[in-house]
């Protein structure tokens, strides 16, 4: 019996199932080995497949963010993480990659994946790619994923409300002292901020919102880049 070892170089964040000889393994950006056993010497196949985030159940999801919402809020103001450009992180295009290998013995197989990025000098979605150190022909069965589009778009706007979400706060609060004060010019000047602030907020979502439907139509604009 001859064991073959498969490393794996990963992006974070990101999980893969790969078949080999009916056996199947998962790996991921921290656990990034397996091994597999066959019993006799010959040509065999290895398909590697990306998987789905994995996430929490939605309503648990949800209820987290709202308990949680302020003290987000104050996390991204404070590690300056305002970045408007959550298209740098979407991968439009899932891996599914397949090569043969001859295994005759233990054999070691390490594997650099590449995954799919947003280009922005050519504005196109770059399709995801493996590096494999033996000689051998890769074939891809790569799919448009369309719903990572959606969360990050969905993880900009939860990370936007969290952030006017603190803003809302203090003004609330300045707008509770101006009033209990009975300070005219002041309840004027933080209602008309309070105001400015909702509709700059409408404003980033409906204009995001734009953007990520602009998004959908870049399908199979861009191949991934070769091996370095």
């Amino acid at each position: 019996m001859n064991k073959i070892k498969v490393n794996c170089k990963i992006p974070e964040d990101t999980f893969y199932c790969i078949k080999f000889n009916n056996q199947i393994k998962t790996v991921d950006s921290i656990n990034q080995n397996c091994l597999f056993f066959v019993d006799k010497p010959g040509n065999y196949r290895i398909t590697i497949q990306q998987m789905d985030e994995k996430t929490l159940p939605k309503i648990f999801s949800i209820i987290l963010f709202i308990i949680t919402l302020p003290l987000q809020g104050l996390f991204h103001i404070l590690t300056f993480n305002t970045c408007t450009s959550w298209e740098n992180s979407i991968r439009a295009y899932y891996l599914k990659a397949m090569f043969d290998i001859s295994i005759y013995e233990d054999t070691n197989v390490n594997i650099t994946i590449r995954e799919s990025y947003y280009s922005k000098e050519t504005n196109s979605f770059k399709e995801p790619h493996i590096c494999v150190d033996s000689p051998t022909t890769i074939k891809y069965n790569n799919f448009f994923n369309i719903h990572n589009i959606d969360y990050q778009y969905y993880k900009f706007i939860k990370k936007t409300t969290a952030i006017y979400t603190n803003l809302f706060i203090i003004l609330s609060y300045l707008l509770y002292v101006a009033v209990s004060q009975s300070n005219v010019a002041a309840v004027t000047i933080v209602s008309g901020i309070m105001l400015l602030s909702i509709i700059s907020f409408v404003v980033i979502v409906l204009a995001n919102n734009m953007k990520r439907k602009r998004l959908y139509t870049l399908r199979n604009t861009g191949a991934g880049s070769v091996c370095s």
